[in-house]
């Protein structure tokens, strides 16, 4: 039997199948959730894949994270005695707090901890007890001997630096001990995060080889009888 003008046999009468690409040349369509989820359930096996390749690399990165420990100090900053009797004149805790982050402190803790400026910044946590003078200075190091050594040199920095700006000093009441444990890293948010990563990169390669593969499709137009 022969075929002619694109017309092939075999075919409900009336219409003419064709074999064309899923995709077209105007713009694509985003699937809807019924055709990812049917999409997902073709390739299983392929999206289960990626899911565990994608939460694999997560461990690995979370692995890879050094250490990190962190040691806090307790600073005693007391009320100026020309302040006595007149609260306008006493520093907030607020304002003490940003001492903290003074350039004098800032320089010995990246000193301390052999990183730059802005990094050394960025170790740097404080914190008030409600109704006392009292700080907490928290520093992040590499070791704990390393995290415990820059907060002390940072409370005793920041007592220093009081007394240049205030023209009064304070103590370090709470030296800093070197932490027993390092900080939570928070691994299982890195693996969880790389599975769902690599679930979606399962989905769209199988949602891309469905559309882009060729798929049957009925056109709808009469067949004709062939010439004799």
């Amino acid at each position: 039997m022969s075929m002619r003008n694109g017309r092939a046999p075999g075919g409900p009468a009336g219409e003419q199948v064709t074999a064309e690409p899923a995709s077209s040349s105007g713009p694509a369509m985003l699937p809807t959730l019924g055709q990812v989820l049917d999409v997902a359930r073709r390739y299983v096996a392929l999206v289960l894949v990626a899911a565990v390749v994608g939460a694999l690399v997560g461990w690995a990165v979370a692995a890879s994270r050094p250490d990190r420990y962190a040691a806090t100090a307790t600073v005693l900053l007391p009320i100026p005695p020309y302040a006595a009797g007149s609260p306008e004149r006493i520093e907030s805790l607020d304002t003490l707090a940003r001492l903290a982050y003074a350039e004098p402190v800032v320089a010995e803790v990246a000193r301390v901890t052999r990183t730059d400026p802005d990094e050394a910044a960025a170790r740097i946590s404080v914190s008030a007890v409600p109704l006392t003078r009292l700080l907490r200075v928290q520093v992040v190091g590499s070791t704990p001997e390393q995290a415990a050594r820059a907060a002390q040199v940072a409370g005793r920095t920041i007592v220093d630096t009081r007394v240049e700006v205030f023209n009064i000093g304070g103590a370090v009441v709470g030296r800093a001990a070197a932490p027993d444990a390092p900080l939570r890293q928070n691994a299982e948010v890195v693996v969880v995060s790389g599975a769902l990563l690599g679930m979606l990169a399962g989905l769209t390669a199988a949602t891309l080889r469905v559309r882009l593969s060729p798929t049957p499709r009925r056109t709808g137009l009469a067949v004709l009888a062939p010439a004799a």
